[in-house]
């Protein structure tokens, strides 16, 4: 670490040396223009302040051969990596999809997974290539919009996993994936405006970028979940039912959790994590296997809850 001694500059204004070093890295000469931030109390210098403004970043892609998942994967990844173009060739037209064990053209699933994301579309297509573009106005404004949708689409998922195994309602059951899609696309967005610098506190945005994460990953095993129930049958017995429910309710806490914090709601958050466990380790031995492994996938939610428990905490010291 340098120091360097402030000289006086007229009546209201003071200047410092800049390290020639940190001048000749940046490429600055006379007259070029510096970016000055201030964060709690320090002052941050930015060199070349037009070109970061101007400058895209790209990416270039060989996804010839790979499966659909990896396909979907590849675009969502550069896309929460802040790439505003991405481009994407393939020597092959089709890409297997797993689950359905069946070909499909790798350009639909291009714009399956486009058709996701916020603000990027494919602007140039040919038979071996694609090109998917950046044509949005990404801003800090939007973050906190973005990111509220995220916790009430989350809760509105899992509040209608507990009522369609309650109620048997299959359509219900079905509307999970689909709201699952739009989570993903919000979740992603999040990520893409962190990685991108639009948060406006950067000091927690590694702690945000993970507690994200982890509520995307609490969607995949409501979609799951709900797929599982659905494929045998949508019959859980009651006791099955009441841990669904009880596992709703430590999601719709941590949201509230997340939004105002308080140390008693954590503390439930535990309490109900240790309950719950051992009501499915007491009913283990009276469960059908199939709808035990249901609800061992869905206690996955409580220990990524504790993990978010503690990011959030985290949160409160920055």
């Amino acid at each position: 670490m340098e120091f360097r001694k402030l000289i006086s500059f007229g009546k209201t204004s003071f200047v410092m040396s800049i390290p020639k070093s940190w001048v000749t890295k940046n490429n600055l000469k006379k007259g070029d223009l510096i970016a000055l931030e201030e964060e709690k109390g320090d002052l941050i210098l930015s060199p070349n302040v037009e070109q970061k403004k101007n400058k895209k970043k790209t990416t270039k892609i060989d996804i010839t051969g790979i499966d659909r998942t990896s396909v979907l994967y590849v675009i969502r990844s550069a896309y929460k990596m802040g790439c505003d173009e991405i481009e994407l060739i393939y020597n092959k037209p089709l890409a297997k999809h797993y689950r359905k064990d069946k070909e499909e053209k790798i350009i639909s699933i291009i714009h399956e997974e486009v058709n996701r994301l916020v603000g990027i579309e494919v602007v140039q297509q040919k038979d071996n290539f694609c090109i998917i573009r950046d044509l949005s106005e990404n801003s800090a404004a939007e973050f906190d919009s973005a990111l509220r949708r995220v916790f009430l689409l989350l809760n509105d998922a899992s509040n209608d996993l507990k009522q369609a195994v309650k109620d048997r309602d299959n359509v219900l059951l079905d509307t999970i994936e689909e709201k699952h899609n739009s989570i993903t696309k919000f979740v992603s967005y999040c990520l893409r405006l962190i990685n991108k610098g639009k948060f406006k506190d950067p000091q927690k945005s590694m702690t945000l970028y993970h507690i994200i994460s982890n509520l995307d990953k609490i969607t995949d095993i409501l979609k799951y979940s709900a797929r599982d129930i659905r494929e045998q049958g949508n019959k859980l017995k009651k006791e099955s039912r009441d841990i669904i429910e009880k596992i709703n309710e430590s999601i719709i806490t941590y949201y509230e959790l997340f939004y105002k914090f308080d140390f008693s709601k954590s503390s439930k958050l535990y309490e109900d994590r240790d309950d719950i466990i051992k009501d499915i380790s007491v009913m283990s031995k009276k469960l059908p296997g199939n709808e035990l492994l249901i609800l061992e996938k869905a206690e996955a939610i409580l220990e990524l809850i504790t993990d978010l428990s503690e990011a959030r905490m985290a949160m409160e010291h920055n």
